[in-house]
């Protein structure tokens, strides 16, 4: 009886102490918990994100999306975007290079209700560097800085950057690309690898 005693007095000061935790604020963004569910492609779809909101995790992502293919409207990018008031606050995750389809990737995602927009510079998939997307971009950091600026222009959400540490060892400039997220007006979201480490 007393060992029961102690196990829930152990658990009230737990919720005590999660409870005075401090909260967790990304641009106007305020949250209770740091517990966030990644955008993940072909994982984070809308049941997969509702299983995750039942075990405490409170910001979660949609699926990584290309600005060309929410450009184009298909019916596959429209499933990727759906979600109900019960899905929040979610963020998006956009992946681009082309100013022509990043700005019409961003009318077209107006009319949902997103609480943050964060732009992948960090992904290492081959065919995604060979378009100069995601981690290719950490290459030109005044590109990136220029896409940001136009991200940050056409959105009333805050904006985040994901980057990791470089393009590889001999080009650590997390620091340098971080610093043009911030003049874009971005907060950085930082992945501690190179790119060509992460494919080692």
């Amino acid at each position: 009886m007393e060992h029961g005693r102690e196990k829930s007095r152990l658990k009230l000061l737990n919720l005590k102490a999660v409870s005075k935790s401090p909260m967790l604020q990304i641009g106007s963004l305020k949250l209770k918990s740091n517990l966030i569910l990644a955008p993940m492609a072909g994982v984070s779809d809308f049941s997969f994100r509702m299983i995750n909101r039942k075990f405490g995790c409170e910001l979660a992502f949609v699926e990584m999306i290309n600005c060309r293919s929410i450009s184009h409207k298909s019916k596959r990018t429209a499933r990727m975007l759906s979600s109900n008031s019960k899905d929040r606050p979610l963020g998006v995750q956009l992946l681009g290079c082309e100013e022509k389809y990043i700005r019409k990737a961003l009318d077209a995602i107006k009319g949902y209700k997103f609480d943050l927009l964060d732009f992948n510079a960090a992904c290492p998939a081959k065919k995604v560097v060979r378009r100069g997307e995601g981690s290719g971009l950490l290459k030109d950091p005044q590109k990136l800085k220029e896409i940001l600026e136009i991200v940050v222009k056409n959105t009333n959400t805050p904006v985040t950057v994901k980057i990791r540490t470089g393009w590889d060892k001999d080009s650590l400039n997390a620091r340098l690309v971080g610093l043009a997220a911030e003049e874009a007006g971005g907060k950085r979201g930082f992945y501690p690898r190179q790119d060509q480490g992460s494919r080692l």
